[in-house]
């Protein structure tokens, strides 16, 4: 059984290039991890990481903008290489310590070691979110941003975004 998804800066699944079945692209149940960096300019689409987070279903998922990373970031620095470790070990084998690394606030998580996206850098969630994490039946963190987890739109979220 898949465990967890992890989108370290992915393709838009909004793009019947990149995706040939986007009709029936549904993820509602496995946790998604969804990475992108505001310095993303010359492959990624601008804000496809948040678009592919929204199509996502799933009550388990988590976004970052990182202030600063480009594309190559996954090749050149992998900053976000740990964090992609703890969200698989939460994942695939109840790990709670790496749990806390991810959903968490305190030293050492993920949104406070890795540069967030400052406003009006390029790529944020919405134009505002740089870090979100949907726990099911956990508050989101930051609490600000919770709408966002519920959101149930899927796809027509996407068709929003673009059009």
């Amino acid at each position: 059984k898949l465990r967890a998804v992890i989108g370290d800066f992915p393709d838009p699944m909004y793009n019947v290039q990149q995706n040939p079945d986007i009709a029936n692209f549904r993820i509602t149940e496995t946790p998604v991890f969804i990475i992108t960096g505001s310095n993303d300019y010359w492959i990624e689409p601008s804000s496809s990481g948040w678009a592919d987070f929204m199509m996502t279903d799933s009550k388990n998922k988590v976004f970052i903008c990182m202030h600063g990373a480009g594309h190559l970031e996954p090749t050149m620095y992998h900053s976000e290489g740990p964090f992609i470790a703890y969200f698989a070990q939460y994942y695939a084998l109840g790990n709670v310590t790496a749990g806390r690394l991810i959903y968490g606030d305190g030293p050492g998580t993920l949104q406070k070691t890795l540069p967030l996206a400052e406003p009006g850098d390029h790529n944020r969630g919405d134009n505002t979110v740089s870090f979100l994490a949907c726990s099911e039946g956990a508050p989101a963190v930051p609490l600000n941003f919770e709408a966002y987890c519920s959101d149930t739109l899927g796809l027509r979220a996407v068709e929003v975004i673009f059009d």
